[in-house]
């Protein structure tokens, strides 16, 4: 996203917050699907063009959030193993605090971009309830068989967030949790897991392949000659110029010149099933 000073209908300039798609020297890198998909949605919806873009938006910043807690969280669990300072037999506790406070920002940022997507999903496909999570059971693309880190994320996030774990620890790159209520159990069974970190952080990596494989789906539906504005920088200090275009050259930089439309195609998503260890009494 970026911000753009533009004249106003009142007169006078105001700074306004775009889609890094409007500007044309913004679309001379490699993007990732999910970041046409917020731009060009409103070709996709009939009245709701105003309140899909306001979602889209929030969704991108959103998306930034989870990067920057995701960044935030790696930072707290390097600082959680300083061998500086190795207690023997007394050690604070403030540095799994830490982790844990990063942890629940990531997760909640992670919770937030999934039902900001349930948002604007409903309104490209009018019918389907309310919430991400009542969506996974309705709308294939979402569907927890195909990503199967959405329950091991959901547990975790619904344990930490709604039942506070009891003192969960943070030792050899494990976060020991223990689950405590079995019918919101999607991936876990109760009891105490330790559960690998390198786990916890990939949860970014395929949440943006959900969001890819949702968007590739839905860009499908977009008219090529779907009329857009875009804006051009003419200058370090002159005015940027306002420019016809089409959703064409926009859905032209997905496909790379040489891999072709593979080119953008996200990673498949990964198995957690034999990653945690098993319960301890």
């Amino acid at each position: 996203m970026m911000v753009v000073r533009l004249p106003s209908e009142q007169g006078g300039d105001w700074w306004v917050v775009v889609h890094d798609l409007l500007l044309a020297e913004g679309r001379l890198r490699k993007l990732r699907p999910i970041h046409v998909l917020t731009h060009l949605a409103q070709a996709i919806v009939g009245q709701e063009k105003t309140q899909i873009h306001s979602y889209c938006m929030a969704l991108e910043n959103k998306l930034a959030a989870v990067m920057f807690h995701h960044l935030e969280l790696r930072k707290t669990i390097a600082a959680a193993g300083d061998p500086v300072y190795v207690g023997r037999y007394v050690r604070p506790y403030d540095p799994d605090q830490r982790v844990v406070a990063a942890l629940e920002a990531y997760l909640n940022s992670i919770y937030s971009a999934l039902e900001i997507a349930a948002h604007i999903n409903r309104l490209m496909n009018p019918g389907l309830p309310i919430g991400f999570m009542a969506q996974v059971r309705k709308y294939p693309v979402f569907n927890r068989s195909k990503w199967p880190w959405l329950g091991h994320f959901n547990d975790l996030r619904t344990q930490l967030t709604h039942f506070g774990t009891c003192m969960p620890t943070v030792s050899d790159q494990n976060l020991t949790v223990e689950f405590t209520v079995e019918k919101r159990l999607c991936h876990f069974a109760r009891g105490r897991y330790q559960i690998p970190l390198a786990v916890v952080l990939h949860y970014c990596v395929e949440l943006f392949a959900l969001l890819d494989s949702w968007a590739l789906e839905h860009l499908e539906r977009v008219p090529p000659d779907f009329a857009l504005k875009c804006i051009r920088e003419t200058g370090i200090a002159s005015r940027p110029k306002v420019e016809d275009c089409t959703a064409k050259e926009i859905l032209g930089l997905l496909r790379g010149p040489e891999t072709g439309d593979g080119d953008h195609l996200p990673p498949q998503s990964g198995d957690h099933d034999a990653q945690e260890q098993a319960p301890r009494k």
